[in-house]
C-alpha cells in the first residue's frame, strides 16, 4: 500500500513538472518529432487486438491462481508506444531482457514481421509460457532466451553487430541495472534507443535512472515516467533530458 500511494505522488509531480504532451515549448526537432509523430499517434494497428485480448486471458489466470506475476505489466497505451516505437524507428534489431510474458514482446515483435527480436527471460517458467503467447499470436521473429541474464546477454550482443533497440524491463539494485546498460551501450550506435522500463518504481531504479542520464555516451533521454528512452545522437552536442506528459 505505502509502495502505490508512493508512486501516485510520484506521478503527480511528474504530471505537473513535465513538458506539454503535444509537444509545444519543445525546441529540439527530433523530440517535437518524436511527441507529434509516436506519441500522440493514437491509431489503433491491426495487432493491437489480439494482444488485448491475450491480455485479459492472462489477467484473468492471474487471479485464479492468484500470482503476483503480473505487477509490472504496463498499461497497454505504453506497450502500444513500443509497437509505435518500432513503426516509427525501424530498428533491424531489437533486444529485449525481462519477462517476456508481460506483452512487451509482442508488441516489439508485431510491429515488424520481418525484424528478429531476441527476448532474454530470466525465468524458465516464463520462457515457457510466454513461448505459447508467441505461438498463440503467430509471432515467429522472435528468439526466446531463457536463462540467467548475466550469461546470456554477453552471448547475444556477441553475435550481433550493431544494437539498434533494446527494452529493458527488470527491476534490479542501480548497480545491476547499469551493469546492463553498459553491456548495451558497447553495441549502440548514434541511431541506438534504449528503452527502461519503471524507472520511477522506486528509489533504486531512480537512481539508475539518473546515472545513466549522466553516462558520457548519452546524449538525450526522454522521461515518461513509465518508460525512460534513451538515445546516443551525435547532433546533441549538449546533453538534453527531457520530461514528457504521457
Amino acid at each position: 500500500m505505502a509502495r502505490s500511494l508512493l508512486q501516485v505522488l510520484k506521478y503527480v509531480q511528474y504530471y505537473f513538472t513535465a513538458s506539454n504532451a503535444k509537444g509545444h515549448g519543445i525546441h529540439s526537432p527530433f523530440v517535437f518529432e518524436l511527441v507529434t509523430k509516436v506519441l500522440n499517434d493514437d491509431r489503433q494497428f491491426y495487432s493491437f487486438e489480439p494482444i488485448e485480448s491475450l491480455r485479459k486471458q492472462i489477467i484473468r489466470q492471474n487471479k485464479k491462481s492468484k500470482s503476483g506475476a503480473l505487477s509490472r505489466m504496463m498499461l497497454p497505451k505504453y506497450d502500444q508506444l513500443l509497437f509505435k516505437l518500432v513503426h516509427f524507428w525501424s530498428p533491424d534489431l531489437i533486444v529485449h531482457l525481462g519477462s517476456s510474458i508481460l506483452l512487451n514482446v509482442p508488441y516489439l515483435a508485431s510491429a515488424n514481421l520481418n525484424t528478429p527480436l531476441y527476448a532474454l527471460e530470466p525465468s524458465l517458467t516464463n520462457a515457457e509460457l510466454a513461448n505459447a503467447q508467441f505461438i498463440q499470436l503467430g509471432l515467429n521473429n522472435i528468439q526466446l532466451i531463457p536463462g540467467s541474464l548475466s550469461n546470456n546477454l554477453p552471448d547475444v550482443l556477441g553475435k550481433i553487430t550493431k544494437l539498434d533497440l533494446a527494452l529493458v524491463n527488470v527491476e534490479l539494485n542501480s548497480d545491476g541495472l547499469i551493469t546492463l546498460f553498459e553491456q548495451l551501450v558497447e553495441k549502440a550506435h548514434p541511431g541506438s534507443m534504449i528503452v527502461l522500463s519503471h524507472i520511477h518504481l522506486n528509489a533504486e531504479m531512480e537512481r539508475a535512472w539518473e546515472q545513466i542520464k549522466l553516462h558520457e555516451a548519452v546524449t538525450l533521454t526522454l522521461d515518461l515516467f513509465h518508460l525512460g528512452l534513451v538515445f546516443f545522437r551525435k547532433e546533441n552536442i549538449i546533453k538534453e533530458n527531457f520530461i514528457i506528459r504521457f
